[in-house]
């Protein structure tokens, strides 16, 4: 096994105890000639660098009221189940409203899903949001898109207009 490279002084580096270390890069190739290690190219890491996944569970962004999107789709869906199944014409509509409301198809089709498993697990359609709102919390709220100035100023030039117009037509009239 090669050994470590020296450490440099002055470094900003922690120093890392040789059971810290770990060798990393692909496994050795032996030739079959003489048996040597034709791939000695090795890299030293230390364990800390690895990649260590979170155990910080991610709990979703949670349901804002009665107007959130997802739970609107979510109630609809539970509305149109036929027992623990929904036509295809109804799901349908159902996409098509999610899609108003900004929300993706599979986003969408991932939230009738999770009303649907509620169904199957026993739950009347009634409370299948309420019994899957753990799943829903997990499905991304759709992004708010401001309205554009050129759309605000139009809105209120307009506005003005009308408000000049009554004024001259209240004026005239008087």
């Amino acid at each position: 096994m090669p050994s470590p490279p020296p450490s440099t002084a002055g470094s900003n580096a922690p120093a890392l105890a040789a059971d810290e270390l770990d060798f990393a890069g692909p496994p050795p190739r032996l030739n079959k000639a003489d048996g040597v290690a034709a791939s000695t190219q090795l890299r030293l890491v230390s364990r800390a660098a690895r990649f260590r996944p979170s155990l910080e569970v991610d709990r979703g962004q949670a349901i804002r009221g009665t107007s959130d999107p997802r739970w609107v789709l979510a109630v609809r869906a539970a509305e149109q189940l036929q027992g623990a199944t929904l036509t295809p014409p109804a799901r349908d509509r159902l996409v098509r409203m999610a899609r108003a409301f900004g929300l993706t198809a599979f986003d969408a089709n991932l939230i009738i899903a999770v009303v649907q498993d509620q169904a199957r697990r026993g739950y009347a359609p009634a409370f299948c949001p309420t019994a899957g709102e753990p799943q829903l919390r997990m499905v991304p709220l759709p992004p708010t898109r401001p309205w554009p100035r050129a759309r605000v100023a139009k809105i209120s030039v307009l506005f003005a207009i009308l408000v000049a117009v009554e004024i001259v037509a209240l004026l005239w009239y008087l």
